[in-house]
């Protein structure tokens, strides 16, 4: 989605991890504030390509956010400048592990899969969907018409 994009990638600069490093920022930052750092009032794509190249200066966050250790890292990942990017200064991923946010964090349990879940839901079956809110179908606008299956999809052979 347009909110995920790093600043080289809407200026057309090429990009390399650095964009996975921001999306890493985005993402973080839903997920604590619950909502995205640079959607628009408008909700234009182009107002949020504007604040996404004013990331420096247009960042903010929800008084109710008070760890300063996850702001500092969303503000790390998401600098404009790919030189002072968290992640792109030299260590790398490492960098980013190292960060005073992920202070409690075991990497090395993580990756073997040592680590519990913190809340492991009690399912009915493996298609137990009761945990995850309901919502109206059409709620989301108008779906797409299926695809008949006679239809002629030679085009795609090529693909």
């Amino acid at each position: 989605t347009p909110e995920y994009l790093a600043p080289e990638c809407i200026r057309m600069q090429g990009h390399n991890e650095s964009a996975d490093y921001w999306a890493l920022g985005v993402l973080i930052y839903e997920m604590l504030c619950g909502q995205s750092p640079f959607v628009s009032e408008s909700e234009s794509q182009a107002d949020t390509f504007k604040n996404i190249l004013s990331a420096d200066s247009v960042l903010d966050f929800p008084d109710f956010l008070d760890d300063v250790a996850a702001m500092d890292l969303i503000r790390c990942l998401l600098r404009v400048s790919v030189a002072t990017r968290l992640g792109c200064t030299g260590g790398g991923a490492e960098d980013i592990a190292a960060h005073p946010f992920f202070r409690d964090v075991d990497w090395e349990a993580l990756e073997a899969k040592r680590v519990e879940a913190p809340w492991v839901p009690d399912l009915a079956s493996e298609d137990d969907v009761s945990h995850f809110e309901s919502y109206d179908d059409d709620a989301e606008g108008p779906r797409a018409d299926p695809i008949p299956d006679d239809a002629d999809l030679g085009w795609c052979e090529q693909f």
